[in-house]
């Protein structure tokens, strides 16, 4: 049955269907010799990866090298996944579908491909960060991902370069307080005649002052200096030695641990003081106690608190700094459960929080680094610069940061925003002095 049967006002009538010997009128007529003057464009495949073909270029690639089509297999390499020859990409893991081996010539071009493309989206991401604060954390989590730097890989960058930027720029002999004040203690022993400060000599008692004064950054007067030398004195001649400290290895099993431990480190300590006996196998072996692993790191350890009791935390500060980085790498996760339980009726995931965070912390690194090379900058061209002032800055300015941040990325009020960002820095400013205390022990022990 015909459509028109069914219904009379279908278009399909008899009429307008085409007859069997009309199949000659109803073709269009070509005049001859007439050029074909159709513009053909070609559209890019749809297995060409984007970084190869441009938005403007719509004519077809023609790839050479390890992209070239005599190179490539109907198998990926890397996941297994079917391919055509016509694939340049495998369209399941995006690994290349190429078969040929690497040339040293290959291996540099990939490098250098991945490294350009990494430095322009870290413009875009440093860019975001500074001006945006919040953005880019909130367009990462909304799927806009591709022109940012992943946030973990960012925060390790711009963290590396900052404490590396730090050890070169901080100058931790500063902490060492007693070098000066131990020589000039020693040279009080010879009389006033005999001191010398730099290698110029000191005239009389009131110069010293003058001069103890300047370079100890603790403002120790010389009546307070010879005070405390006479102190020494006193307590030098009831000072115990380590033979008066001496216990048997096996009468330490009837102590508490730490007890044990800590009388372990006062005995050893002083016996190094004594002897000058640093190898802890010699120290342990006239000491007649056990040799093992236990006993030599009590024996190293009791030597450095004696070298940080005389000279300064400096040298285990420095290593600490060292190790920061990744010590705030494993405190973030941690801050990020209360900053989850903090915005619990919010529909964000904890993974949201983290990549908040990172952002955060990475500014505060960006921040920080630019004000200690200010710092440096100003003290080099400026006497009695102490600095502190651009850090002061910094710090200030940060803290703004954050709030505009949190307002940005979660989408409050002020007065929610304020009240939040307050209960935070607490708790953040509460973990971090335990987190510093526990990450500088462990610093302490493994140094």
């Amino acid at each position: 049955m015909l459509p028109s049967d069914e219904n009379p006002n279908d278009p399909l009538s008899e009429d307008t269907l085409p007859s069997e010997n009309s199949s000659e009128e109803q073709l269009p007529s070509v005049p001859e010799n007439t050029e074909d003057t159709t513009e053909v464009s070609f559209e890019p495949a749809d297995d060409v990866h984007p970084d190869d073909v441009s938005k403007k270029d719509t004519t077809p690639v023609k790839y050479t090298g390890r992209k070239s089509e005599k190179y490539r297999s109907t198998e990926c390499l890397n996941c297994g996944h079917p391919l055509k020859l016509t694939d340049v990409y495998c369209s399941y893991c995006a690994q290349m579908n190429s078969t040929k081996k690497l040339t040293v010539g290959d291996f540099f071009e990939e490098l250098f491909s991945s490294i350009i493309n990494y430095d322009s989206r870290f413009r875009t991401s440093i860019k975001t960060l500074l001006f945006k604060p919040g953005v880019m954390s909130r367009e990462f989590i909304n799927g806009k991902r591709m022109k940012y730097v992943n946030p973990f890989r960012f925060y390790l960058s711009i963290s590396i370069l900052f404490f590396i930027s730090l050890g070169l720029i901080a100058n931790f002999d500063d902490m060492n307080i007693n070098s000066d004040r131990e020589l000039i203690e020693q040279q009080l022993e010879n009389g006033i005649g005999q001191i010398t400060v730099d290698g110029i000599p000191v005239a009389n008692m009131a110069e010293l002052d003058s001069i103890i004064k300047a370079k100890d950054k603790a403002n120790i007067s010389l009546d307070s200096l010879l005070a405390q030398r006479r102190a020494q004195r006193d307590s030098a001649k009831t000072k115990k030695t380590y033979k008066d400290r001496y216990m048997a290895d096996e009468d330490y099993d009837t102590l508490p641990f730490f007890n044990a431990m800590y009388e372990r480190g006062r005995l050893y300590a002083d016996f190094n003081d004594e002897t000058g006996i640093k190898n802890p196998r010699i120290g342990l072996d006239s000491l007649k106690h056990k040799d093992n692993s236990y006993h030599r790191w009590i024996y190293r350890k009791a030597i450095d608190a004696e070298t940080m009791s005389n000279e300064g935390p400096g040298e285990i500060l420095e290593y600490f700094l060292s190790q920061l980085p990744f010590v705030i790498f494993f405190f973030i996760p941690i801050f990020a459960l209360f900053v989850w339980l903090v915005y619990l009726r919010r529909k964000y995931t904890y993974t949201d929080h983290m990549v908040f965070l990172f952002h955060t912390q990475t500014m505060f690194f960006v921040l920080y680094g630019i004000a200690m090379l200010i710092d440096l900058i100003v003290a080099a061209f400026t006497d009695n610069y102490d600095g502190g002032l651009a850090t002061l800055i910094a710090t200030l300015l940060f803290l703004f940061y954050l709030y505009k941040a949190m307002r940005n990325f979660y989408k409050q009020g002020r007065i929610k925003t304020i009240v939040k960002f307050l209960i935070l820095n607490w708790v953040f400013f509460t973990l971090a002095t335990f987190g510093a205390f526990v990450a500088f022990a462990i610093s302490f022990a493994t140094y």
